[in-house]
């Protein structure tokens, strides 16, 4: 059995049915035997058949196990297997010809005189035509039981049952199959029910029959390494993932499935190779997806892994040599080489690959916007800047690219400029709330309060549990003594998000200390300490909360500690100078 490679499990019902009709048609133009009787031997069963044939495929005989007749039939004169004969030709005839409802009226005047199992399942199969599966399974359930080794109807009704995703009768049914007739489509089968049911199990099967297909089947193949992934051991997943590149080397879906595996398993060496050993025999727009899925992975670990830097390295070589004409053409490549050339450091040949992105996607908001992020993550904010301001002369309506541009302005000491930039934004898009959030920072930063508590206001109303708004709106208002309650409950929703946030604790913290809380202020302080690096504030904050609950010595150390993380900080050098401090 050997079948393509259909990419990830996601619609286990819809590979099932197509493997469950795979067999209708073979049971479409088939026979049936009939029982009969002579006039010495009433109890004694006979077979004879009646085969039917088409022109699109030849003729095909199902077969029905000598069964006896239920004593009613037996001892009455309805009992005519010849006229019973004559109605299933019709029927099958009407069958043929794609009039199920009218073969079944036939099938039906068949049993009248001869009521027999192999009726029973041709009346099934065109039940199914007809959409009414709670009829066929009645039909399939008789047959059954008049032949309980008829396998034709066993088959059908499994498949009914997976058709209705009733997964533990149709396990049921294919366990019985498998017992009687152990073919690998009924196996099959039964290992993609049990990935609903038991896992391991399905393993089980589908390792049983990967023995039996030389160990090359594609389809089994992936399912494995879809169900190894599942169970968490990545080294079976990726040794079957292996094995089915091998056994597929030219199907696209296991090449970037392999691609990824090795990716998430950081094994960037391997993914490196594998990328060399496809490039040239895939087509170029395989090549530049495989490249991508590469550099992504690689990005994911920049910087923690010396292995990722060196297969970065190598990899930019490899593409250097242009191997693929369309390299120089994509857009995603160029960009994909601008990070991978600015994590390592190369400055100027992370430009040269930015500037040539942005050359070929004109029309394209995406690349620019990617570029800046890249350069505002690595504090480059003059290339941001710069990147932004041409930008939004190609897209003057994207509210992004200029949240982006007041983002970099607002970082390089151009605040006033930055605003002006801001309004843009949000005149663009209202509902863009990193612009609201930053632009209420900036108006806070120059005393244009108002503004800026209409900023926050606007970002609250956007997303009442936005951490930022929250955190910067309560410590906005805690600095000027207002509206205590409202800026306590936004910082309590604050830290609900983000509940070690040092910022936030600290925020916490003071707006106990404006309280009067002392206590309380200090042992948030001490928590915003704990939990990362902290800014010369909280240590003020914290100084000014000791020197409250008369703890002079350690204020002063707190103070001592504000004034060494900024030297120039003049509200820390009155704190020890003014006699607040006794020390």
């Amino acid at each position: 059995m050997r079948r393509a490679f259909s990419g990830a499990a996601t619609s286990l019902l819809s590979a099932l049915l197509v493997c469950a009709f795979l067999g209708l048609s073979s049971c479409a133009s088939g026979g049936v035997e009939t029982t009969q009787r002579t006039a010495k031997q009433q109890s004694s069963v006979q077979q004879s058949s009646v085969q039917q044939s088409t022109a699109k495929q030849p003729a095909r005989t199902i077969s029905a196990s000598v069964v006896s007749l239920p004593p009613v039939l037996a001892d009455s004169s309805q009992y005519q297997p010849g006229k019973a004969r004559d109605y299933y030709i019709k029927g099958a005839t009407l069958q043929m010809q794609e009039r199920p409802a009218e073969a079944i009226l036939e099938f039906q005047q068949a049993l009248r005189y001869d009521n027999v199992p192999a009726v029973h399942f041709a009346i099934a199969q065109n039940y199914v035509k007809l959409n009414k599966q709670d009829l066929a399974l009645e039909e399939l359930r008789t047959a059954i039981t008049q032949d309980s080794s008829f396998t034709l109807a066993y088959k059908l009704l499994g498949e009914l049952y997976v058709q209705q995703f009733r997964v533990d009768e149709a396990i049921t049914v294919y366990q019985y199959l498998d017992s009687r007739t152990p073919e690998t489509m009924n196996r099959f089968m039964l290992a993609r029910l049990y990935e609903l049911r038991n896992v391991d199990k399905a393993i089980e099967l589908y390792n049983q029959l990967l023995q039996e297909s030389d160990e090359s089947d594609a389809m089994i193949l992936a399912r494995l390494a879809d169900l190894y992934s599942q169970k968490g051991n990545s080294a079976k997943s990726l040794e079957c993932l292996e094995k089915l590149q091998q056994s597929s080397p030219g199907n696209q879906a296991v090449l970037f499935t392999l691609m990824d595996a090795y990716m998430f398993q950081k094994k960037y060496e391997q993914g490196l190779e594998l990328f060399k050993s496809s490039e040239l025999v895939i087509t170029d727009n395989d090549a530049i997806t495989l490249a991508v899925r590469y550099a992504n992975g690689l990005l994911t670990s920049f910087d923690q892994s010396l292995i990722a830097r060196t297969c970065a390295d190598k990899f930019l070589e490899r593409l250097e040599l242009k191997n693929k004409a369309a390299y120089a053409t994509s857009w995603q490549v160029q960009i994909m080489c601008g990070l991978l050339a600015g994590h390592l450091e190369r400055t100027v040949r992370s430009n040269a690959y930015f500037d040539h992105a942005l050359t070929l996607s004109d029309s394209i908001p995406e690349v620019p916007l990617q570029i800046c992020a890249f350069y505002f993550q690595k504090q480059r904010v003059g290339d941001m800047v710069r990147v932004a301001e041409q930008a939004v002369k190609r897209f003057p309506s994207n509210g992004q690219l200029y949240f982006l541009w007041g983002l970099g302005l607002s970082q390089s000491d151009s605040s006033a400029r930055a605003i002006t930039v801001l309004q843009q934004a949000v005149k663009i898009d209202t509902n863009n709330l990193d612009a609201w959030n930053q632009l209420a920072i900036l108006q806070n930063s120059t005393g244009n309060l108002r503004a800026s508590d209409a900023a926050y206001e606007r970002a609250l109303q956007i997303d009442p549990g936005n951490a930022l708004a929250n955190n910067n709106y309560a410590y906005s208002l805690s600095e000027r003594n207002l509206q205590l309650d409202r800026a306590q409950s936004m910082i309590e929703t604050a830290l609900k998000a983000e509940p070690k946030n040092p910022s936030y604790l600290d925020t916490m913290g003071w707006i106990l200390y404006q309280r009067g809380n002392y206590k309380q202020a200090v042992q948030y302080i001490l928590q915003a300490i704990d939990n990362g690096e902290v800014s010369a504030t909280i240590y003020e904050h914290l100084g000014d909360a000791y020197h409250k609950i008369g703890e002079k010595e350690k204020a002063v150390q707190a103070w001592r500690e504000a004034l060494r993380k900024e030297p120039n900080r003049h509200s820390a050098k009155e704190r020890l100078s003014n006699g607040t401090a006794t020390k």
